[in-house]
């Protein structure tokens, strides 16, 4: 399999270890993702794809780690069973915007990327959560090789099984988020997700899961029909608000994010975007299909102390 073939050639891994699976893989950026990344989530003509704005930045950043996400989960020291695993939540942050410009970024070839599963999983009423830490480090303006991280993102899986009720915990993903707050403004868009789109956000992350390429595929699963990419649909929706001129964070302030998946969105399909913005709270949207939400998610500054 070549995914497992670049896995043993290109990166380092070690096996379990107290802090959890690692593995660290060097990173190159094209300006060809970047125009991936442009075509997926429909970027207006006259845009442009290398100054992406906040959100999108922190989206497309991830989409260049996905790879090592995959190789975690390729290991064979890797205690999830992918096939009874899912993506619910992911967080975002982006630690250091002034050091994200993608004009520089995709010009510089000594970037890496770090992989790591936590070794402890959280339990849950549907099972037990799995959190794989994903940062991109750069060379330090020392030059005394030191590098520092500029982007982290965290991957939550949860791998379904009968729990105890004695066990079971309160997962954050389990907790009411509820955005409404006096004085914030409420924008409603659309977003259109093509059978084609599953392809064209593979081909930027390279996650070629069955169930994102073909319906019969994913109904062999279990699963209503060929499945969006989460990430994909979050980014869409956050395209689409800057299609609406909502405002967005200034490119100089660090930014956290966080989406929690709900349920999944087959395509094709058209899915509407609430989107609610607050000067306390931040900005927070919701992806629904006949008033069912799909997926959630939230965006500010980072907290100083992260």
């Amino acid at each position: 399999m070549m995914l497992k073939s670049m896995f043993y050639s290109v990166v380092k891994t070690s096996g379990p270890t107290p802090v959890g699976l690692h593995l660290r893989s060097p990173l190159v950026i094209s300006a060809e993702d970047v125009v991936r990344f442009d075509s997926a989530v429909g970027h207006r003509e006259g845009t442009n794809p290398s100054h992406l704005k906040h959100g999108q930045l922190a989206l497309f950043l991830s989409a260049m780690t996905e790879p090592g996400m995959l190789l975690l989960l390729a290991s064979p020291w890797c205690p999830i069973n992918p096939l009874g695993a899912v993506n619910v939540r992911n967080t975002f942050e982006l630690i250091r915007p002034e050091l994200c410009d993608l004009e520089k970024l995709t010009k510089m070839d000594s970037m890496h990327v770090d992989a790591v599963m936590h070794p402890e999983p959280t339990r849950v009423k549907r099972g037990i959560e799995w959190a794989l830490e994903i940062t991109i480090s750069t060379p330090s303006k020392r030059n005394n090789g030191t590098y520092q991280t500029i982007f982290r993102q965290v991957f939550i899986m949860l791998e379904f099984k009968k729990m105890p009720g004695s066990v079971i915990s309160k997962s954050l993903d389990e907790s009411k988020h509820d955005t409404s707050t006096p004085g914030s403004t409420r924008t409603n868009t659309q977003i259109s997700l093509s059978k084609d789109d599953p392809l064209k956000w593979a081909a930027l992350c390279k996650d070629y899961n069955f169930i994102h390429l073909s319906g019969l595929a994913a109904k062999l699963f279990g699963l209503p029909g060929k499945l969006a990419h989460g990430n994909h649909a979050a980014a869409k929706a956050l395209q689409s608000l800057l299609d609406a001129e909502n405002t967005a964070l200034p490119n100089n302030t660090p930014l956290q994010m966080r989406v929690d998946f709900k349920k999944p969105m087959v395509v094709p399909g058209i899915f509407e975007v609430c989107i609610k913005e607050s000067p306390s709270t931040g900005i927070g949207f919701e992806i629904l299909q006949k008033g069912k939400v799909h997926a959630t998610g939230a965006y500010g500054p980072l907290e100083p102390d992260r």
